[in-house]
C-alpha cells in the first residue's frame, strides 16, 4: 500500500491512473503502452586526458565487441547492428559495464508497430542505454552519454530524439539534467493483434492490424537554437 501511495505522489493523479491502466491491461488480454518523446542537444565535450582507468569507453561493430555479460540475447543485438544501429560501450576487464544505441534515419520500435523517422540528418534516434546493476549512480551513465555525443556531433547530429515510459520518473530525471525536453506523447493499446495509437504527434490516431504507424521527427518539434546542458 505504502508503494502504491508513493507512485500516486510521484507520478501525479493523472499519471498514476495511466499507470494502473497500463498495469491492469494484461488482465484483460490487452496491453497498453506509453511514451514520452524526448529531445536532447548534442553537446560534444573534448576528450578526457588519456590515463589508466578500470571503465573502458569504444564504438563496438559487432556483437563479440560487446564482452561478456551482455543483457539482450545476441540475436537482438546481432539484429541491431545489420539494420545500421551505432553502439557505445563501456567496459571493465572485458566484461560489458554498459552501452548505449543510437540510430540514423528510421528506427523501428521493438514494443509496437511503430517507425520513428528521422526527417534529416541532423537527428538520430537513441535507444536502450544500459548500465550494469552494481554501476548505477556512478559515472558510467555521463561517460556514456559524452562519448555518443562525440560520435554524433562527427556525423552531423544536432539533436536525438528517445522514448521514455512517463512512468519513470529516474529516466526522465536523469534526461532533463542531460538537456532533454519533451517534444511529445503517444499511448499505443494493443488486442491481439490490433493495435490503437494516439498521440501529439501526427498522425495523431491510428488503427491497424498489421501496419506500423509512421511517426516523423524533424526540426519543427524542436526548440530554435540547442539549450545548454541543464544543471537541474
Amino acid at each position: 500500500m505504502n508503494r502504491l501511495s508513493d507512485t500516486f505522489r510521484e507520478l501525479g493523479p493523472g499519471l498514476a491512473m495511466l499507470y494502473g491502466l497500463a498495469r491492469a491491461a494484461p488482465l484483460c488480454g490487452a496491453r497498453l503502452f506509453c511514451y514520452r518523446f524526448v529531445a536532447q542537444p548534442v553537446h560534444p565535450r573534448p576528450p578526457r586526458p588519456r590515463r589508466a582507468a578500470a571503465t573502458a569507453f569504444s564504438a563496438a561493430s559487432r556483437v563479440s565487441e560487446l564482452g561478456a555479460g551482455r543483457p539482450r540475447p545476441d540475436a537482438i543485438l546481432a539484429q541491431r547492428f545489420a539494420r545500421g544501429a551505432q553502439c557505445i560501450t563501456a567496459s571493465r576487464d572485458g566484461q560489458l559495464a554498459g552501452f548505449l544505441w543510437y540510430q540514423l534515419g528510421a528506427y523501428d520500435e521493438d514494443e509496437v508497430r511503430a517507425r520513428y523517422r528521422m526527417a534529416g540528418p541532423e537527428l538520430a534516434w537513441d535507444f536502450d542505454v544500459f548500465v550494469q546493476p552494481a554501476l548505477r549512480g556512478g559515472p558510467t551513465f555521463g561517460r556514456l552519454w559524452e562519448e555518443a555525443h562525440r560520435e554524433l556531433d562527427a556525423a552531423g547530429v544536432r539533436w536525438t530524439c528517445s522514448r521514455i515510459s512517463p512512468f519513470n520518473a529516474a529516466s526522465l530525471r536523469a534526461h532533463t539534467r542531460l538537456g532533454a525536453r519533451s517534444i511529445g506523447t503517444a499511448a499505443f493499446l494493443c488486442i491481439g493483434r490490433l493495435q490503437f495509437m494516439a498521440g501529439t504527434l501526427a498522425p495523431y490516431f491510428h488503427v491497424s492490424l498489421t501496419r506500423p504507424v509512421e511517426l516523423e521527427f524533424g526540426l519543427s518539434l524542436l526548440p530554435e537554437t540547442p539549450c545548454a546542458q541543464s544543471a537541474a
